[in-house]
């Protein structure tokens, strides 16, 4: 046979084990997410003591970066890399790292027993051939870590700690391949927004699928707006005020809806999984047909909602402050 052809079956032959390993790392990363939470949280906050010590500007961009050079070495590290407005100019950069060997050891037995396998093959796969596989499986395990960690600060802004790292309006922090495929996991943008900006960024999502995910919208007024099947997860809308909006077929998943007034608005069939509507009022505003599970609401909202048994059943209410 060629090597392609060999290289195809050793894929083939590996591919329940390779799943096998998928299944065992998300496992792990699940029972590990409060260790890895705090973590995260740790080093956030030794980032806070290390922009003090140096009085450094305003911190606007956050990486955590597994880098390929250090997995190659089975160094399972974060690097942790906090620019200010300069970005990649910034000389000045914070930079240290962080041991997460804990949620690789699965991942470590994977990469050993393809290695041991492909021996069969000789001069047909090579151990480059192996960590290009290895290097796939990396990318969705820093997708699972990304999804998990995204969830775990979304709170994290609210936090005085948190606020004296970034002093800005605006700021991101992302996850994954060092300023290659990196996932946000926070974006703040405080500028305040208006309506012909949103129309023009819901124009453009009917060519640009995402060009909503994530997006930022600060004390806006919005009205008279219809959005159908739109990719908007992520999407922050803080301080606005909406009337007669209808959302129809919407992706709204981890979407946050903070402390806005809805008025004669809809939300018609809309995912809406690990939503908030922390902080948020609503008048005449109604939710049908939508997946509202882990979905936040304010105590004080709930009843005027008309849901049903089977939803208030799923969503979390949170007492007001």
């Amino acid at each position: 046979m060629e090597r392609e052809e060999l290289l195809l079956q050793f894929r083939e032959e590996k591919k329940q084990m390779i799943e096998n390993y998928q299944m065992l790392f998300s496992k792990n990363l699940l029972e590990q997410a409060e260790k890895l939470g705090e973590l995260v949280i740790e080093n956030l906050k030794l980032l806070n003591q290390k922009v003090k010590e140096q009085k450094k500007e305003p911190l606007m961009f956050l990486y955590f970066a597994l880098l390929k050079v250090d997995v190659i070495q089975k160094k399972y590290q974060i690097l942790v890399q906090a620019q200010d407005f300069r970005w990649y100019f910034d000389d000045k950069a914070i930079e240290f790292y962080v041991p997460i060997d804990f949620l690789f050891e699965s991942f470590q037995t994977l990469w050993e027993q393809l290695y041991i396998q492909s021996k069969k093959y000789v001069g047909k796969v090579s151990v480059y051939d192996v960590r290009e596989i290895m290097f796939e499986e990396l990318k969705k395990c820093q997708s699972s870590i990304a999804h998990v960690l995204r969830y775990l600060l979304r709170n994290v802004e609210k936090e005085e700690w948190f606020l004296e790292i970034f002093r800005t309006d605006y700021y991101v922090i992302r996850w994954g391949e060092y300023r290659d495929e990196a996932e946000i996991l926070l974006r703040v943008d405080k500028k305040k927004k208006d309506q012909k900006e949103w129309e023009k960024e819901l124009k453009n999502s009917m060519t640009q699928k995402e060009n909503m995910v994530f997006s930022y919208w600060y004390q806006m007024e919005l009205q008279g707006v219809y959005c159908e099947e739109v990719e908007m997860e992520f999407m922050t809308l803080e301080n606005c005020e909406l009337k007669e909006v209808v959302f129809y077929k919407v992706n709204l998943s981890q979407a946050s809806f903070l402390n806005s007034h809805f008025i004669n608005c809809k939300f018609l069939e809309c995912e809406l999984v690990d939503a908030s509507f922390s902080g948020s009022s609503f008048q005449d505003t109604c939710f049908e047909k939508c997946e509202l599970t882990n979905t936040i609401f304010s105590s004080g909202q709930v009843n005027g909602l008309g849901l049903t048994q089977e939803e208030l059943a799923v969503i979390f209410v949170q007492e007001e402050e």
